[in-house]
């Protein structure tokens, strides 16, 4: 057991850490966590970090935001990297600034994040120790060009820095949060002087504060390297850490639409308690709070007041205090639901938990965390959290560490759930979305307390046990593998019932199997009139059971499975991805889940639907995405109806009816799974669950798929403020992997340029990106996307414009090829630690190309220098463009016929 972590201190260094961690303190008071791979694991990249514990609550009045501008400062130059140096390292090896760096200010702690190839390490660690050491250089020019940026940064956080507001009001209420918000205040980022600036930063920055944090293919004297470089800064004066927040005393209301995404009404109950290092307190409310979960998630099922329920750790999502919370979806807002988590509450309270809740909740709860892949990246952020409470942190990463040495039965976890419930801080959230506007309009604190004198009084007696219903009660009829071939080191099998299957061998340990399931149509397949279905069906198959199953049962089911499957619809092809573990127990839930998907419509309740339609509507970015399609193709680009009418008449007969056309003929599925492990445990899964779906008895007729045809202006008004978009539209760029990797390095590139001369030469742009999609009806789009002021709108414009003639004019220089060809060998090597993702590319190769050549793919030949020169010679031209601009009116013609400087 750890010692309390108070201001002032020496941190403690957590109890519980795996024994390849080597982890202390320097002389001056810096602590390491240095975390190597684990055998058989890929090498080649390593993540690193350093966490200073000081953030915007160590500001005076008159420094707000002066923290956060500091972080920004620190990207500019230092002692051993010049202007444009650090930007430039970022770019090398592979890397992209902005993709591999990172910085974030906190109320108490600033975190920096990037990742280096090894070769690249000791500029990376010479990097972390020039802000470590005192070592940022700053210029008055370039500050000056940063309070810009951050003050367009302040604009377009607005909405969210309301949200929080509102949100800290009740849970944090008296603190310094409320008046410490790290963007700062305005006055402030404009006018305080570059001394104090500088002397702020001498103060927050000193070696007692930090911690450094690397994760992935260390050297053997990783530890002899750090001590050279992080000793050479005395210990400061200030305090390790600010005191922890005080508690509120009370139990308080939260109601409302949250500053996160709130898919549907859902209530919960909140605990904060004061950090204090204790590792078994935190085990053992945790598995308390999981079996509570467990016992709202059967009412659930039985059909009692929930849809699903959930246990949460916020911790450290604001300060230092623990806060763990009990969240439930509501069925349609019932306005008794916050009485009935309450009650659940209350039970637990008066009667505990039994020995085998606390024995399902333990198995469940190893199952659903222990099982994840152990990257470097997830390694390095969770030894983030370890250095900053001096506990182990509740994560996916540390494996059987997390319940080594703990003694889990129902004294220690009952008299857990006691402590937790003992805290004064509590508080309640009734949380809505805002199509549906704020539930419980006439329930305020008043009537909070009432109901908790009222449940407190009543009688509660114990709670009756039910048993969940598996995935598949009976065994399908097994199908057979038709066909099996290897080609490039990927495998091919043809099932009985016509679908087909590709197969990737895993290529590091621990690698988790990436899931793609593809089918031609999409929302183009469908009638105009009837795609309003198309936008509905993934959400109401997300809200819908599968076979038998109800939703909450279905949730049931797969609560504790190592796996995440959803379905999605495309503009012309539609499926499903995920990820998974690579057990037998895992793949034959996910071989379960997709036999049930494609084999029945979905077990819907009577209200599915309508919240269905709610919460598309709720989620449709018109701001991006397909908003922005949108403008490109007008009235061909099948989400118009969208715009034309946020209320859809759908059934479910048009939903069940489109998921069988979709979903229901599997010779038209093309499978990828990637990180396979054991051919022949997946091949005996294909033929009992996916060979087994039988063919529909109606074969759906086939759609053709016609090219969409852009037209040369965009609607400025479904942007979002600020922003300014490109679109360039392509023609005649097929479909496949040659243009597809083209397109990603080009836009990288510009990228690159447009972030020099927008943001660093500038100062106008806070956001800075470029991306590109890619498919049979859409053709190549590539687009560019920067942030402005009013007043800085208009002189963007030719500086953007200006970039893309450049390229087409005079290509890209030797220097940027060689960086495209590294970016691209690094996704291709990237590609195990990001599965869900390398199963979505798998499929889109394999859909694009006759030839399996793609298999095998050499960044020289795919982007040589003849193939770049012309694809930046015709892709880029004026005809191509398509602006607009939310703050201002861009004059397309004269854009084109300005020369290029």
């Amino acid at each position: 057991m750890s010692c309390p972590i108070w201001a002032g201190d020496p941190l403690a260094l957590p109890s519980k850490l795996a024994p390849d961690i080597q982890h202390g303190e320097l002389a001056n008071g810096l602590r390491y966590f240095l975390k190597p791979n684990e055998k058989g694991q890929a090498g080649g990249e390593i993540e690193l970090r350093l966490l200073v514990n000081s953030g915007s609550i160590d500001e005076a009045d008159n420094e707000r935001g002066m923290a956060h501008l500091i972080e920004h400062m620190a990207f500019r130059r230092t002692k051993h990297f010049a202007p444009h140096e650090i930007k430039d390292f970022f770019n090398s090896n592979g890397m992209q600034f902005g993709n591999d760096s990172n910085g974030f200010t906190g109320f108490e702690t600033t975190t920096y994040t990037f990742k280096v190839r090894k070769e690249s390490l000791g500029r990376g660690l010479q990097l972390l120790a020039d802000w470590a050491n005192g070592d940022i250089e700053f210029d008055e020019n370039e500050l000056q060009l940063e309070r810009q940026i951050v003050l367009d940064e302040k604009k377009l956080r607005q909405s969210d820095e309301m949200g929080l507001r509102n949100l800290l009001s009740v849970t944090y209420p008296n603190s310094i949060y409320i008046d410490r918000f790290p963007i700062g205040v305005e006055e402030t980022i404009k006018a305080l002087p570059l001394v104090q600036v500088e002397a702020l930063y001498k103060k927050l920055y000193q070696p007692q504060k930090m911690s450094l944090i690397a994760s992935g293919d260390l050297p053997d004297d990783m530890l002899l390297k750090v001590r050279k470089l992080f000793s050479q800064s005395p210990r400061g004066d200030a305090l390790v850490q600010q005191a922890p927040q005080a508690l509120t005393p009370e139990i308080r209301l939260f109601k409302g639409v949250p500053p996160w995404p709130q898919q549907g009404a859902a209530v919960s109950w909140s605990y904060k308690l004061a950090p204090n290092g204790d590792d078994t307190e935190q085990q053992l409310q945790a598995i308390a709070m999981y079996c509570l979960q467990q016992r709202l998630q059967k009412m659930a099922i039985r059909g009692e007041m929930f849809s699903s329920a959930q246990h949460l750790d916020f911790t450290g999502l604001f300060g230092r205090d623990r806060y763990l919370t009990l969240s439930a979806s509501v069925k349609d807002a019932e306005a008794d639901a916050l009485r009935a988590l309450y009650r659940e509450i209350q039970r637990a309270k008066l009667h505990g938990f039994s020995a085998e809740e606390i024995s399902a909740a333990r198995q469940d709860f190893a199952k659903a965390t222990l099982g994840w892949a152990q990257t470097p990246a997830q390694w390095a952020n969770s030894l983030v959290g370890t250095a900053r409470f001096g506990t182990q942190t509740l994560g996916h990463v540390h494996g059987p560490e997390w319940f080594r040495g703990l003694t889990i039965n129902p004294q220690t976890v009952n008299q857990a759930w006691q402590r937790l419930n003992a805290t004064p801080d509590q508080f309640a959230m009734l949380m809505s979305y805002p199509i549906r506007g704020v539930i419980y309009a006439n329930f305020e604190q008043p009537q909070l307390l009432e109901m908790i004198k009222s449940v407190q009084a009543e009688s509660v007696l114990p709670i009756a046990q039910s048993a969940s219903k598996p995935l598949m009660s009976v065994e399908p009829l097994r199908g057979r593998i038709k066909s099996n071939e290897t080609i490039n080191g990927a495998k091919f099998l043809t099932l009985s019932n016509g679908a087909q299957v590709m197969l990737r061998l895993r290529r590091q340990a621990n690698e988790r199997i990436g899931i793609s399931g593809v089918f031609e149509g999409g929302m183009l397949a469908i009638p105009k009139e009837q795609q309003s279905a198309g936008l509905v069906l993934p959400v109401y198959q997300q809200l819908s059971g599968l076979g038998d199953l109800t939703q909450p049962e279905l949730a049931q089911a797969l609560r504790a499975s190592d796996m995440q499957l959803s379905t999605w619809v495309g503009v012309d092809q539609h499926g499903f991805s995920g990820v998974s573990g690579d057990s037998n127990v895992a793949l034959t839930t996910v071989m379960q889940f997709i036999h049930q998907l494609m084999r029945y419509a979905p077990h819907s309740a009577s209200d599915t639907v309508k919240k269905s339609v709610d919460l598309a509507n709720t989620n449709y970015w018109k701001n991006g995405g397909p908003g922005l399609n949108q403008n490109v193709f007008t009235t061909a680009w099948p989400y118009q109806v969208w715009l034309e009418d946020g209320d859809f008449n759908v059934s479910q007969a048009q939903l069940d009816a489109l998921h069988q056309q979709f979903f229901g003929d599997p010779s038209q599925l093309k499978l990828v799974l990637t990180g396979v492990a054991d051919i022949a445990d997946v091949n005996d899964l294909l033929e009992r669950y996916i060979a087994s779906i039988p063919q529909p008895k109606i074969k759906q007729a086939t759609v053709a798929i016609a090219p969409l045809k852009p037209h040369s202006g965009l609607d400025a008004k479904q942007l979002k403020p600020r922003f300014t978009h490109w679109t360039i539209a392509v023609d005649g760029a097929k479909p496949n992997t040659q243009n597809a990797f083209m397109a990603e390095a080009l836009s990288s590139i510009l990228k690159d340029r447009l972030w020099q001369v927008l943001r660093e030469d500038k100062g106008d742009s806070y956001v800075v990106d470029a991306g590109y999609e890619l498919s049979s009806a859409q053709g190549l789009l590539i687009y560019l996307a920067h942030s402005s002021d009013d007043k800085s709108c208009k002189a963007a414009l030719p500086l953007v414009a200006n970039q893309l003639k450049r390229i087409t004019n005079t290509a890209v220089s030797d220097a940027e090829l060689k960086t495209m060809r590294e970016r691209m060998q690094k996704g291709l090597d990237n590609g195990p630690n990001v599965p869900y993702w390398y199963a979505k590319a798998q499929s889109r190769h394999w859909q694009w190309n006759a030839d399996p050549a793609w298999l095998k793919l050499d960044p020289k030949q795919v982007l040589s220098r003849e193939q770049v020169d012309a694809a930046t010679k015709s892709w880029f031209v004026p005809s191509n463009w398509t602006i607009a601009a939310a703050n201002c009116k861009p004059d397309l013609a004269a854009l084109t016929a300005e020369a290029t400087p």
